[in-house]
C-alpha cells in the first residue's frame, strides 16, 4: 500500500500501528455462507476493535427465521430459482452490494424451500384443493416432514418459543464473551449472567402455571410427578395382577401336573393291560393255529372216511347183488321142492348147506348194518364238532370249505336214505329167508 501511494501521488507515508484511543477502520472477512448478512451488519453499526464480528451467528438465525416465517416450499423455490439465474448471468457485473444481496436472497430461498416441506405447505394446501377440485382426489397431498402448523399451533408456538430462547441466550453468551475479553467480569455478570438467571427463571415460572402448559401442551413438574405416581400405581396394580395371575397359574399347573401322573398311571395300567391282551392274543393265535392243523387233519380223516363210505357202499352194492343172486337161487329151489319131494340125503345135505348159507349172509348183513350206523353217528358227531370248531376260529379258516348239503360235499340225507333201504331190504330177505326155512324144515319133516 505505501509504495502504491508513493508511486501514485507525491506523498510520503509512513505505517505504525492503532494505539488504545484510536478507532482504525473495520474490514469484515466472512465466508460464503455469512459473507452475504455483511450488509445487514452494517447497517446496524460495524463492531469496534478486539469485538467479535456476529455476522456468522446472525446469518444462522436470519436463515432459520426467514424460513421458518414464510415456510412455503414453492416460494422458496421460486426465490431460489430466480437468484440463482441472476446470478448466473449477471454475477459478474454486478455491484457488490447487489450481488451480496442476491446471494442472501439465494441462500434465504433454500432455507423457505427447507422448512416448506418441513411442514407441508406448497402454495399453501394448493396441492390438495387442485387434486380435490379437477381430478377428485382429496386423499392426494403434500404431506409434511415433521408436523403441520395449521393442524399443531401449540406445537408451533412452542418451537418458536424455543428458537428465542436460543436465539437471546446466544447474544447474550456473545456479549459475555466480549466482557471476559476485555476483563470485565463484573460487567459480564451484571448484564449477562442475571439476564440468563432472569431468563431460566421466566421459563421455570411459566412452565408451573397450568394456563402455559396447557397452552404449551407441556407438563409441570408436580404435574409430571403426579403422571410418575400415577404411572407407578398403575405398574403396581399390574404387578400386583400379574402375581395373582402367577398364583392362580401355578395353582393349574401343580393341578395339571396331578392329572398329568393320574393320566400317567392310568396309561401305565391300560399299556399293562394291552401287554396281557397281547400275550393272550398271541396263546389264542397259537390256539386257532393248532386248531386250524387239527382241523385240516381232520379234514383228512374226514376225507379218508368217505373214502370209506364210498368202499363200503361198493361192497353194499356187490353183497346186495349176491343176496338177489341168492334170492333167485331160493326161489328156484322153492319151485323145485314144491315140484318134487327130495328124499335122499345127499339133497338134505344141499337144503342145510343153503341155510348155513343164509344164515351167514344175515349174520353178514347185520354185522354190515352196525357198521353203517357207527358210521353214520361218527359222521354226525364229526359234522358237529366241525361247525363248532368253525365257529371258533377266525377269519383264517373259510367256511365255504364245508358244504351247506353236509360234510366234504356227501349228501347225508342221501346217505340215510340209502341206508334206510339198505336195512329195509335186509329185514325182507330174513324174513323171506325165513318163511322159506319153515317152508324147508316142512317139506324135511
Amino acid at each position: 500500500m505505501k509504495e502504491k501511494l508513493e508511486s501514485r501521488y507525491d506523498v510520503d507515508v509512513t505505517l505504525k500501528d492503532p494505539g488504545k484511543k484510536d478507532t482504525p477502520p473495520v474490514l469484515l472477512s466472512n465466508n460464503a455462507f455469512a459473507a452475504p448478512l455483511e450488509g445487514v451488519t452494517e447497517s446496524y453499526s460495524m463492531p469496534g476493535k478486539g469485538e467479535i464480528d456476529p455476522t456468522f451467528i446472525a446469518a444462522c438465525f436470519y436463515y432459520i427465521l426467514f424460513g421458518m416465517m414464510l415456510s412455503d416450499a414453492a416460494y422458496g423455490l421460486i426465490i431460489f430459482a430466480a437468484t440463482a439465474i441472476i446470478l448466473k448471468k449477471y454475477g459478474k457485473t454486478m455491484e457488490s452490494g447487489m450481488k451480496k444481496t442476491m446471494q442472501m436472497f439465494f441462500l434465504c430461498g433454500i432455507a423457505t424451500t427447507f422448512w416448506g416441506f418441513m411442514f407441508g405447505s406448497f402454495f399453501g394446501d394448493a396441492v390438495n384443493v387442485i387434486a380435490t377440485t379437477f381430478f377428485h382426489r382429496p386423499d392426494v397431498a403434500l404431506k409434511p416432514l415433521w408436523f403441520e402448523p395449521i393442524n399443531e399451533p401449540m406445537r408451533m408456538l412452542t418451537f418458536c418459543f424455543l428458537i428465542a430462547l436460543i436465539h437471546m441466550f446466544v447474544g447474550l453468551g456473545a456479549k459475555g464473551y466480549m466482557y471476559l475479553k476485555k476483563g470485565q467480569v463484573l460487567d459480564a455478570v451484571y448484564d449477562v449472567l442475571f439476564w440468563y438467571l432472569l431468563l431460566i427463571g421466566c421459563v421455570v415460572y411459566l412452565l408451573t402455571v397450568p394456563t402455559m402448559t396447557d397452552m404449551l401442551g407441556v407438563n409441570t413438574l408436580s404435574t409430571a410427578v403426579e403422571d410418575e405416581e400415577e404411572k407407578l400405581a398403575k405398574a403396581k396394580s399390574k404387578t400386583k395382577k400379574a402375581e395373582e395371575d402367577s398364583r392362580k397359574a401355578e395353582e393349574k399347573l401343580a393341578d395339571l401336573e396331578g392329572k398329568i401322573e393320574n393320566n400317567k398311571g392310568v396309561l401305565s395300567r391300560q399299556k399293562e393291560a394291552y401287554d396281557r391282551q397281547k400275550e393272550g392274543i398271541e396263546k389264542n393265535k397259537g390256539i386257532i393255529d393248532k386248531q386250524v392243523a387239527d382241523f385240516n387233519a381232520r379234514k383228512e380223516e374226514l376225507a379218508q372216511t368217505k373214502t370209506d363210505i364210498a368202499a363200503n357202499k361198493e361192497t353194499i352194492a356187490q353183497q346186495k347183488q349176491t343176496i338177489s343172486a341168492n334170492e333167485a337161487t331160493l326161489q328156484k329151489q322153492e319151485k323145485l321142492k314144491s315140484s318134487t319131494v327130495i328124499s335122499d340125503d345127499a339133497a338134505d345135505r344141499k337144503i342145510l348147506e343153503k341155510l348155513q348159507t343164509v344164515k351167514g349172509l344175515e349174520a353178514e348183513e347185520a354185522r354190515l348194518s352196525r357198521s353203517i350206523v357207527s358210521k353214520k353217528t361218527e359222521l354226525a358227531t364229526a359234522e358237529a364238532n366241525l361247525q363248532k370248531r368253525l365257529r371258533m376260529i377266525d377269519a383264517k379258516v373259510d367256511l365255504d370249505d364245508v358244504p351247506k348239503k353236509g360234510l366234504m360235499g356227501y349228501n347225508t340225507d342221501k346217505v340215510t336214505a340209502f341206508i334206510e333201504s339198505v336195512e329195509m331190504a335186509s329185514l325182507k330177505r330174513v324174513m323171506s329167508w325165513k318163511s322159506s326155512d319153515i317152508k324147508v324144515d316142512s317139506a324135511i319133516q
